[in-house]
């Protein structure tokens, strides 16, 4: 990525980017893009210097067979500028804001758990139309997404167990499971509503919704109304990752309670000090057809792309013809 054409983009010392001005702020205001943002850009500028390296290669071997010396000097030139521009870079520190740099903060679905009563989801659940009580309590409990609602819950019970059977959103080849099942100890958790929870024991049931996206508008808006600045549908989901954190429940039973195939996206969800809102979560089991990958420890893929085109660049050494 080349960030001289981008009059919002800086480099800074270490390769990545620097700061972000707002034109339409005054001259001495500036906004420092935070880590994430930083690490994104810093990684699409050396795919492209990976891309410009590979077509080069590319060319080198179609100018190989024209015997055309001069030019596979020049791009063998190039392609070295290159790798060394890349090994450069990669090894400088990680991108930091400056200190003092105003940035503005966001507004993630963790840290919306900040402040809240005890109580924020009875109270949520209370103050429902009817038609949306039932489907909040099953997120509470299940942790489930709206999306997942709308593709029918089935409720099994035992008591005092609750037992979940989702179909999977965001399923793909490396993420979600199309189907998981989600156990829990409901008197442990929540709802000063009886008779809402005495009805998930009724009998075998499912619980759905019509529409997740106007569902997921009446329940921020209500949440407004209520002072929950900052709650959702997804905060129902990060509370009982909290609840169950406080528990010590394990990242594999957790990653299956929450459908991910890797253990380490939990951690993006609650925290331990979240936990115990409104009641203690004292079993919950997930069950999902394999295990959740655990967090990887391997080389960072950067590091092998540049070994791999140092290995090609020794091999054609030996073929490269005499400049003089």
């Amino acid at each position: 990525m080349d960030c001289g054409t981008d009059p919002t983009l800086k480099h800074t010392k270490n390769g990545a980017i620097g700061h972000v001005e707002d034109s339409s702020m005054s001259m001495d205001k500036t906004h420092a893009l935070g880590k994430r943002a930083a690490s994104v850009l810093r990684a699409a500028w050396r795919r492209g210097i990976a891309i410009r390296i590979k077509g080069l290669l590319d060319t080198h071997d179609l100018i190989s067979l024209t015997n055309d010396r001069q030019r596979l000097v020049q791009i063998w030139r190039d392609i070295q500028a290159l790798v060394e521009t890349l090994q450069e870079d990669m090894g400088q520190p990680a991108y930091q804001p400056p200190a003092g740099t105003p940035r503005a903060g966001k507004n993630s679905k963790r840290k919306g758990l900040r402040g809240l009563p005890d109580d924020w989801r009875d109270q949520l659940i209370e103050n429902a139309k009817p038609d949306d009580q039932l489907p909040l309590l099953v997120m509470a409990l299940s942790g489930c997404r709206p999306a997942e609602l709308k593709k029918r819950i089935l409720v099994l019970s035992d008591w005092p167990y609750l037992a979940f059977i989702i179909n999977g959103a965001k399923v793909k080849e490396y993420a979600g499971y199309e189907q998981r099942s989600v156990a829990i100890d409901s008197q442990t958790l929540l709802c000063r509503n009886h008779e809402l929870i005495q009805s998930l024991f009724a009998s075998k049931q499912s619980v759905a919704i019509a529409d997740d996206q106007s569902f997921q508008k009446r329940i921020k808006r209500l949440a407004q109304r209520l002072g929950f600045k900052n709650v959702s549908c997804y905060s129902l989901r990060h509370q009982l990752a909290a609840d169950a954190k406080a528990t010590g429940t394990g990242k594999t039973d957790l990653a299956k309670v929450l459908g991910h195939q890797a253990e380490r996206t939990q951690r993006y969800y609650g925290n331990h000090q979240q936990g115990n809102k409104g009641g203690r979560v004292l079993e919950i089991h997930g069950h999902t057809q394999t295990e959740p990958r655990p967090a990887p420890d391997a080389t960072p893929v950067w590091d092998k792309q540049v070994l791999m085109i140092k290995e090609k660049q020794v091999a054609s050494d030996s073929m490269r013809p005499d400049p003089s």
